[in-house]
């Protein structure tokens, strides 16, 4: 677990990151969810800090880690990224999660939809 320094301000950036859209086409319904579900985890917090939240879909997204490929023990196939390398998952140059007119701190939600070719990605603890 990684634990967020204090800052007067963050931005909250939640990513639906869609790696082929020619086929699946998807869409989400985050701002109902954001009300719903962290909205008054916020309100709760808005005397510590105040937070900025935004969303976005990005299409064409690719992984640049390659995955090992694993089966689980109903011998169905996932690809298995360890959990160490969430960092450079998440700064992926030919992701755009920065935000250029914003010095708020950043807090990056993402959601990562492959390609149908490709198996479930999970994070994995290595040993």
């Amino acid at each position: 677990m990684r634990i967020v320094k204090y800052a007067d301000q963050y931005l909250i950036t939640f990513s639906l990151l869609n790696s082929d859209p020619r086929a699946s086409l998807v869409s989400w319904d985050i701002g109902t969810a954001l009300d719903v579900f962290i909205q008054p985890i916020l309100q709760r917090l808005e005397n510590i800090s105040s937070f900025i939240v935004n969303s976005q879909i990005q299409h064409f997204a690719t992984l640049n880690l390659k995955p090992e490929v694993r089966f689980d023990e109903s011998g169905k196939l996932f690809s298995a990224l360890p959990a160490s390398l969430l960092p450079m998952f998440i700064n992926s140059a030919e992701w755009n999660f920065a935000s250029a007119i914003s010095t708020s701190s950043p807090i990056n939600f993402v959601l990562y939809i492959p390609s149908r070719n490709e198996p479930p990605l999970h994070l994995v603890k290595m040993n």
